[in-house]
């Protein structure tokens, strides 16, 4: 797992309360009962967080998973978490 999924996990627990055993690495972004304004938010929230700005296709993919985005983030981020 990616140092930036954990910065993932606590953004999704702390600003939508999606519970930890429904978050993995490989847990579709479909399948967190996210509705399509909240995914946009989430983008808002990590782009704040990281400095990176996902594309918005990332968060209307229904095969996106919560692993792929924290990669995506995570090369182009120099923070640490």
């Amino acid at each position: 797992m990616t140092d930036y999924f954990d910065r993932l996990t606590r953004l999704l627990t702390r600003h939508f309360g999606i519970d930890l055993e429904d978050i993995g690495e490989g847990v579709a972004l479909s399948s967190l009962a996210l509705d399509s304004l909240s995914l946009a938010e989430f983008g808002l929230i990590i782009e704040g967080d990281s400095g990176v700005r996902l594309p918005d296709e990332v968060f209307r993919s229904p095969r996106a998973t919560l692993g792929d985005v924290a990669r995506r983030v995570r090369p182009r981020s120099g923070d640490d978490p």
